[in-house]
């Protein structure tokens, strides 16, 4: 106590016993969250404790905490706790009370301890400011940039590394569905084998198809079928041997004649003419041609010889008929002799008669067979 009659109380000072008994001064100071020489003074703009050189936490309303203590009755500020409210909010906690999980942010999980925005960005797979939201279908990965793969039927990906929730399209892959079936496959899965395509690479990843046409002795868009019978090779478009064993019954690819050749052909395409049959045509050839000219030689002696045998025969016959007349000619003049002899008497003209006849005589059978002749 201190003044007149000692009826005033001192303030809070630090020792009581030093309060200053005429006037109240406090010798030592002030207990915390007083000020001014008598120590009757609460701390206030904020502050607290000894001499209120403290300064108050976040505290929520006017922001005056206990001017001794220095904590909040009221609580704290938004993304502030503690009994001064002091202390940012951690543990990956923002907001009030430090109630509110901060999102996927990409360093730490620590987000800013008021509004819970992530500093350095999102974790990949999202987005937005406080990193809460995945990404939006179709899209995958750090800040949501990457394009989902070809997922079956346009299904969206796994928003963080892009792997397909379900599986990938004709063509692709997994997990991803971003890479293309491995050379020489297609289809769902990758499980289908290309078919006999002129070139593999340039088979369609997603439906098969030869892009570029099929190897020989293959057709169809997917080269998994062989030629037709009857034909084989490129496009399929030349045609086997009508001289196989079974006709055009030839390999789709090379065109050899499965059974072997028909008699006649030979090689493996049953196109080239066998050498035993053009030496057997040949043989036949030279045997025919020898036999032809033995035939027209025969023919022409046949003919020679019928030829000087008929004449032979009419020369004969002439001769006959030339002897026959002769003979009818002597007798003749034999008759016209006799009647000469008889009818002159005369010797000598007998004998000029007689030479004069025969001498006609043979010149009339010369003209006989001359004209017989002709």
């Amino acid at each position: 106590m201190f003044g007149d009659l000692c009826q005033s109380q001192c303030g809070h000072c630090l020792d009581m016993s030093k309060c200053q008994h005429v006037n109240g001064t406090c010798l030592d100071g002030c207990k915390p969250g007083y000020i001014s020489k008598f120590c009757n003074q609460s701390c206030s703009d904020g502050t607290y404790g000894t001499n209120c050189s403290m300064r108050c936490g976040k505290c929520r309303g006017l922001g005056q905490c206990n001017h001794i203590d220095g904590t909040c009755k009221n609580g704290c500020e938004i993304g502030y706790s503690g009994s001064k409210c002091t202390e940012e909010c951690s543990g990956g906690m923002f907001g009030e009370g430090c109630l509110s999980q901060c999102g996927h942010c990409a360093v730490d999980l620590q987000c800013h301890h008021i509004n819970g925005a992530c500093l350095n960005g999102c974790k990949p797979g999202y987005t937005s400011q406080l990193c809460n939201q995945q990404c939006i279908a179709g899209f995958y990965g750090e800040n949501c940039n990457n394009n989902c793969g070809h997922c079956l039927n346009e299904t969206s990906c796994h928003h963080i590394d892009g792997t397909c929730d379900v599986e990938c399209d004709p063509g692709y892959q997994t997990p991803y569905c971003t890479e293309e079936c491995s050379k020489g496959n297609y289809g769902m899965k990758c499980n289908e084998l290309c078919g006999s395509c002129s070139n593999i690479s340039h088979c369609s990843h997603v439906d098969g198809t030869c892009r570029t046409g099929c190897s020989s002795g293959y057709r169809d868009n997917l080269c998994k079928k062989v030629c037709d019978f009857g034909s084989y090779g490129s496009g399929c478009n030349q045609e086997c041997s009508t001289f196989c064993k079974i006709s055009r019954d030839c390999h789709h690819v090379t065109g050899n004649c499965k059974d072997g050749c028909k008699s006649g052909w030979q090689g493996l395409d049953c196109l080239e003419v066998s050498k035993l049959t053009v030496t057997e045509k040949k043989l036949t050839s030279e045997f025919n041609g020898i036999l032809s000219a033995f035939c027209i030689l025969l023919f022409v002696n046949g003919v020679v010889i019928t030829y000087f045998a008929m004449k032979r025969f009419r020369n004969s016959k002439t001769r006959q008929s030339a002897v026959h007349e002769s003979n009818n000619a002597q007798k003749d003049c034999a008759g016209e002799v006799s009647n000469v002899y008889i009818n002159e008497n005369n010797r000598s003209e007998y004998q000029e008669l007689g030479e004069f006849s025969k001498t006609e005589t043979y010149d009339t059978l010369q003209d006989v067979a001359h004209n017989h002749d002709i």
